[in-house]
């Protein structure tokens, strides 16, 4: 039965989480950031729960959810929870975080508890281990994987990873009912195959913890749990297979060539400094480093001595057994396949990788300062307790005094560091709330980041009546920055579609295809959009079915191709089209107005009534889609009902001049020429006012029509 003086676990989840909810709860409602956008955002997948295209199957398109079917699963959770509402994505998050703080907790608290460990280790395994777990909880490192929705990869492959340690450890005892624990260890690392490739390093970890801190002897460790190595090493088979079927990450990851594997090798040094200095002083964080090559000697060999010097200590402990050593081991294994000759093309260092290989060095930190507090006290004789805890040391865990057994001041010390890293995460989640501040900042600290224009441009671009032209030139610097990147070329093309500038925005997207032609789907579909703005529809047709095939789940390029053909008068293809892109997501306004249209264009006016009528009622306030069913209602000779349609229109929309226009000509057609020349002169006004000659000019127009129609020399039709 459990002592009094223990702690129960609801204790241990309400000091660990009730921190987290309070540093956290300012994120919830944070934006999406980043590659949020290609994993959430534009990610059919989790928004259907089907075996062929649903979360399992998630896209191969070398976003954060490629070959990682238990993550997109995740993903679909939460959309199930809030749609594209970011809170849904934060709460999940905070909870994996949570849980993961709450299995480290559980995971040193029984390695400390060993015979093997010192005593005053033993005696405070408990106090220790939920310092150690509440420290690397609240750090701010972590808010790059729970504020930055899609890194969520790393804190899920983190919580599989701390849990299949701690089942290893729960099972290692000999009894009947452990080899459940151990089973348990197996089927978590192959599940963590499907949430990030860093799985691969723990059968490494796993049976060096083993050697280390259980087993006699390695003939002793083979004989009685060979098998479970054996399963923790097939999990390199499972997770080879995911990463060849998803296209090797969709070339984001991988060897590419030996230039650029010695380019991301020579950066790693300077990387791992960075990762440790964050680590114990978490300030300056950045979202995003962007691609780093060095300079220089300079950004190599300081780094490079300090990593050698590093791995040769952990090496040299390893090899005399001290345990002190796994820290190290732990911290330089997991950062193995993000830090070494393997490159990560688009990103050279990125913070968010030292966030489990962080709870190695906190756990070194932690444990060298209470033993060097211990060592520092005039020796003790031994009690009757110690005995006990040598001889029995479960006994000795579920019988002292968890929160008494550390000294008042370190109690202090550990609230005030765990106040200050929880000030920094705050803060930091701040910095989440205003993206453009985020961006700004990531091009203050890493002026050479391309990737961090284009990224400001992009918000700044959405800032309601905010001028189109600032963006452009963020993006013509981050052009000037690196001339290669492809999406600073698309995305110019982008806004400049946005301007009307049509002709210039084709070479934008041309010379973004030519730098990513194996991956040019932003490319495919900014040109189909353009070449439709210039009644290309045959070069629209063929970009759009482009986009359709580099990405066949995505509405958008669906709906694309569909104004294609129906700009071509291709009707019956256009209606084809339209239903496939509603069926991928039917939550789209301007497709089942489209689809009306293309109706209208065969001819079958009650389907497009019908259609028109249920997308009203569906999105009340889309004023285009009521002046487009003013113009079905005019075919249908129902003029007075199409009034009412337009004047509907104008009444969402007050500057939605082709309404203007449509219920002038509705008017006229039915005798009401007063009432439709005074409606143009109003609208002549207006468009003055506003500085737009264009729209004035086609009011007068219209007012010289209906001249003639007084005249008898002509007849205005709506």
């Amino acid at each position: 039965m459990k002592d009094a003086t223990s702690p129960r676990l609801w204790q241990v989840m309400l000091l660990l989480g009730l921190p987290l909810l309070l540093i956290y709860s300012n994120s919830f409602n944070a934006p999406f950031v980043f590659d949020d956008a290609s994993a959430i955002k534009k990610n059919p997948t989790i928004r259907q729960w089907t075996l062929v295209d649903g979360p399992l199957q998630p896209p191969r398109d070398g976003s954060p959810v490629t070959a990682r079917p238990l993550l997109n699963l995740t993903f679909a959770i939460s959309h199930s929870l809030s749609g594209l509402e970011p809170w849904g994505y934060r709460a999940l998050n905070l909870l994996i975080h949570a849980l993961a703080g709450l299995t480290l907790y559980g995971l040193l608290r029984r390695i400390l508890a060993q015979p093997a460990q010192p005593g005053y280790f033993q005696n405070t395994a408990q106090p220790l281990a939920l310092t150690v777990a509440l420290l690397w909880a609240v750090h701010p490192l972590a808010t790059h994987v729970v504020t930055y929705t899609s890194q969520r990869a790393e804190s899920l492959v983190s919580l599989l990873y701390l849990f299949s340690l701690y089942c290893l450890v729960r099972g290692i005892p000999a009894t009947r009912f452990n080899r459940i624990w151990l089973v348990a260890a197996v089927a978590t690392c192959w599940m963590g195959t499907m949430a990030k490739e860093i799985i691969a390093t723990l059968p490494l970890l796993a049976l060096t913890l083993d050697s280390l801190f259980y087993a006699d002897s390695w003939r002793d460790l083979w004989r009685r749990r060979g098998w479970v190595y054996g399963g923790l090493f097939f999990s390199w088979v499972i997770l080879a297979v995911f990463v060849l079927t998803g296209g090797n990450r969709a070339g984001s990851a991988g060897f590419i060539s030996w230039q650029a594997a010695w380019d991301y090798a020579l950066m790693q040094p300077q990387a791992v400094v960075m990762y440790l200095s964050r680590i114990v002083f978490p300030v300056g964080l950045l979202l995003d480093h962007g691609v780093i090559k060095a300079s220089g000697w300079g950004d190599v060999v300081p780094y490079a001595i300090i990593v050698i010097l590093l791995l040769t200590l952990t090496g040299v402990g390893l090899w005399r057994g001290y345990k002190a050593a796994y820290a190290g081991l732990w911290f330089f294994v997991i950062l193995l396949p993000t830090s070494s000759v393997l490159p990560i093309i688009t990103q050279t260092m990125a913070e968010h990788r030292a966030y489990l290989p962080s709870a190695g060095v906190v756990t070194l930190i932690v444990l060298a300062a209470f033993a060097l507090w211990q060592r520092s006290l005039p020796p003790k004789p031994v009690t009757a307790g110690h005995r006990v805890a040598v001889s029995n040391p479960v006994a000795a865990l579920k019988n002292q005094s968890w929160l008494l057994t550390l000294p008042r001041s370190g109690v202090v010390s550990v609230l005030g560091v765990a106040l200050v890293l929880s000030f920094l995460t705050l803060r930091h989640n701040q910095l989440y709330n205003d993206p453009i501040a985020l961006w700004s900042d990531v091009i203050d600290h890493r002026p050479a980041n391309s990737r961090g224009y284009n990224n400001l441009a992009l918000l700044l671009a959405d800032r309601p009546d905010a001028p189109i032209e600032e963006a452009l030139a963020v993006l013509d610097q981050a052009v000037k920055v690196d001339p290669l990147n492809y999406a600073a070329h698309s995305n110019r093309g982008n806004l400049l579609v946005r301007l009307r500038r049509f002709e210039e925005a084709i070479p934008a997207f041309q010379r973004a295809a030519e730098l990513e032609d194996a991956v040019d789907l932003e490319a495919a579909n900014g040109l189909s959009i353009a070449y439709s703005e210039l009644g290309q529809w045959e070069l629209a047709t063929a970009q759009a079915l482009r986009a359709i095939e580099l990405a066949p789940t995505w509405d958008g390029a669906w709906y694309n191709l569909g104004n294609a053909y129906l700009g071509a008068g291709q009707f019956s293809k256009a209606e084809a089209t339209y239903r496939q892109s509603i069926k991928l997501n039917e939550n789209q306004p301007l497709v089942w107005n489209n689809l009306a249209l293309a109706l209208m264009g065969q001819d079958r006016l009650p389907d497009a009534e019908q259609i028109f009528l249920a997308t009203l009622h569906r999105f009340p306030d889309y004023y285009q889609c009521w002046a487009n069913y003013g113009q079905l209602l005019a075919k249908l000779e129902r003029g007075r009902e199409a009034v009412e349609a337009y004047q509907r229109a104008l009444q969402i929309q007050m500057d939605y001049f082709k309404a203007y226009f449509l219920l002038a000509e509705q008017l006229a057609s039915l005798g009401e020429l007063q009432h439709a020349r005074a409606l143009l002169e109003g609208v002549i006004d207006l468009g003055e006012s506003l500085q737009q000659p264009d729209v004035a000019d086609e009011a007068r127009k219209l007012l010289r029509e209906m001249d003639k129609v007084t005249s008898g020399d002509s007849k205005i039709k709506p």
